[in-house]
């Protein structure tokens, strides 16, 4: 008797060992937005809800993960003309340039501390914004953007047409990261289209894309 719950309790340790290894996301956390004209202003690079800017840079969050957006502002005349952004950031690590905005902005931890950035929303173009950012086999910074939704579905990054799919509310269940997209053909036909699902793969150490339509 005495071995048989020393078994069942060696199981039990392993197990929750083998839970504990492996990746689980937590709750997404908002932290605000960014914008820019890029061109056609006119209007300064403007953001909410960041934690400290410079006369070139809005930065959400501390620290060596804190995400950051650098701009330009162009002035004509003395007034307020264009911006543009020279680049996002995570810490020190450039990770792409030329966002027009990132309407919302979310930060995503895991059970071994590791920081990720999702932002997504539509501009007022209106083009849609998808970016999911982190660090790569624990190595580099990565990102998956609109474009790798596009080989997914097609018409995902402009607003400007009848059922245009529209990016829902972050799920997140377990290692999976899930965004679900609507299509409205009228004021009271809206329904649930589809669902990207972002599954980290601890051996690869990143995302995985999977697109289900309903």
């Amino acid at each position: 008797m005495k071995k048989i719950f020393l078994l069942v309790t060696l199981l039990l340790s392993l197990a929750s060992v083998a839970f504990a290894s492996t990746t689980q996301f937590n709750q997404p956390v908002y932290l605000g937005w960014y914008a820019n004209t890029r061109d056609g202003g006119p209007s300064p690079a403007i953001a909410k809800g960041y934690d400290y800017k410079t006369y070139d840079s809005f930065t959400f969050g501390r620290g060596s993960e804190a995400l950051t957006f650098k701009f330009a502002n162009h002035y004509y005349n003395g007034r307020a003309g264009s911006s543009h952004t020279k680049g996002v950031y995570v810490g020190e690590n450039f990770i792409l340039k030329n966002i027009v905005a990132c309407p919302e902005i979310y930060k995503i931890t895991d059970n071994h501390g590791r920081t990720f950035y999702l932002s997504k929303g539509i501009t007022s173009g209106p083009s849609q914004v998808f970016l999911l950012m982190g660090k790569c086999a624990n190595s580099y910074y990565n990102y998956i953007g609109i474009a790798d939704l596009k080989n997914h579905c097609a018409d995902i990054e402009f607003m400007d047409h009848n059922g245009a799919p529209r990016l829902g509310e972050i799920n997140i269940q377990g290692n999976k990261i899930i965004l679900p997209y609507t299509r409205s053909y009228s004021k009271n036909n809206t329904y649930i289209a589809g669902e990207f699902i972002f599954e980290w793969d601890d051996n690869v150490q990143w995302f995985g894309i999977k697109h289900v339509e309903y």
